[in-house]
């Protein structure tokens, strides 16, 4: 993929525009993310073949079942992590 970033001092809020001829999981990712800019520190998960974004005080357990990642949030939904234990700390 193509990434072309342009600076622009007399922006007041930052802008993002992207061109796809089809929209991805990891490119809606990418959008969540963006959107999220300026926020609080999110983390992203999959859960029925979805991501998801959830925000670290929605967490109640991470641990390791098996070779995956498992977190469980507050409502005790259960999400695969796609990282290592490490990045999460």
């Amino acid at each position: 993929m193509r990434v072309e970033v342009q600076i622009d001092p007399t922006l007041q809020e930052p802008c993002a525009v992207l061109h796809l001829s089809k929209l991805t999981p990891s490119i809606q990712t990418a959008i969540e993310i963006l959107e999220k800019e300026g926020s609080s520190t999110i983390i992203s998960v999959q859960a029925e073949d979805k991501i998801f974004i959830i925000p670290p005080k929605s967490i109640e357990i991470i641990r390791t079942e098996g070779r995956e990642l498992a977190l469980y949030d507050t409502a005790c939904k259960r999400f695969v992590v796609n990282k290592p234990l490490y990045e999460l700390e």
